[in-house]
């Protein structure tokens, strides 16, 4: 990995501002036909390095830009994710774009990286809304940015290389956002204190973790990412939460806290769901798993 200072790390990715050292790896990318089809095809030497260029500049401009994600098992770039200032018709916009080797596609990484870059424009910039910029043709990431809690606000057309594109407008707004972050900090602490099994057990549900017993390899906390329809809760978007099994004497009480439910898909006589989005304290959750 590039000597360069850390812009965002999740539990299995470091973002990192990229340099003139990437160029090669960045070629992976953007030198890839079927990865950038909807850029109608493969970029030239010349178009990366202006890319690579455009990035370096918004670093200096704007703080932040495309970064090199770093895949921490192995030290490698396998793809870019972060914010950029981008033009719309009604002004300009921070948006969450992400662009991965093709090889790394469907294992989750471009959803826990696009999660932590809105996260970082919330908190850190204080933005009150982000946005994801995306082709219509562009299916795969169009179901990244809707699992960013985004939705569709608009369409427009872009002009480029000589052909009309049409684009879709995701956005989400600060008040909707779900807290990753406190995700992750839940998953490292459970991790570390009570040295758990932990599994990503469907393909099709990357984001989603269960943690096991030592002994008997049953589950005592599952996360996963739901909207709050299903939770009855009458918001918009989508929210991370918790499954915890507890002491059965002790679920009715729990259940008349804020921020606590009767369990999600679980045996609501053994369960709990703990929605992670900032109404329940952090060092509650974390007392709330030693009724495992």
């Amino acid at each position: 990995m590039n000597d360069t200072s850390i812009f965002l790390e999740t539990e299995r990715l470091i973002l990192r501002k990229m340099t003139q050292l990437d160029y090669n790896n960045l070629c992976k990318i953007l030198q890839d036909e079927e990865v950038m089809y909807a850029y109608e095809g493969a970029f030239s030497n010349k178009e990366v390095q202006n890319w690579l260029d455009g990035q370096m500049q918004r670093y200096q401009d704007d703080g932040f830009g495309l970064c090199a994600v770093i895949l921490k098992e192995n030290g490698k770039m396998i793809g870019q994710c972060g914010l950029t200032m981008q033009e719309i018709p009604n002004g300009r916009v921070v948006e969450v774009g992400y662009l991965f080797q093709k090889e790394y596609w469907h294992k989750g990484y471009a959803i826990e990286a696009a999660k932590a870059c809105k996260e970082y424009a919330f908190n850190v910039l204080k933005v009150n809304e982000v946005f994801s910029i995306i082709r219509d043709n562009n299916i795969a990431s169009q179901k990244v940015a809707k699992r960013n809690g985004m939705t569709c606000i608009g369409t427009f057309t872009k002009h480029y290389r000589g052909i009309d594109m049409p684009h879709y407008l995701f956005s989400v707004k600060c008040q909707s956002m779900r807290n990753y972050m406190n995700r992750e900090k839940i998953i490292k602490y459970i991790n570390e204190k009570y040295h758990n099994l932990q599994e990503y057990p469907w393909k099709d549900k990357p984001t989603y973790t269960t943690f096991k017993h030592e002994n008997n390899k049953k589950w005592f906390a599952l996360i996963i990412d739901v909207p709050f329809e299903k939770l009855k809760i009458n918001k918009q978007g989508i929210v991370d939460i918790i499954n915890l099994k507890n002491i059965p004497e002790m679920i009715g009480g729990l259940r008349k806290q804020q921020g606590i439910l009767p369990a999600y898909h679980m045996n609501k006589e053994h369960w709990i769901t703990v929605l992670l989005d900032g109404s329940v304290n952090q060092e509650k959750i974390y007392e709330l798993t030693k009724g495992k």
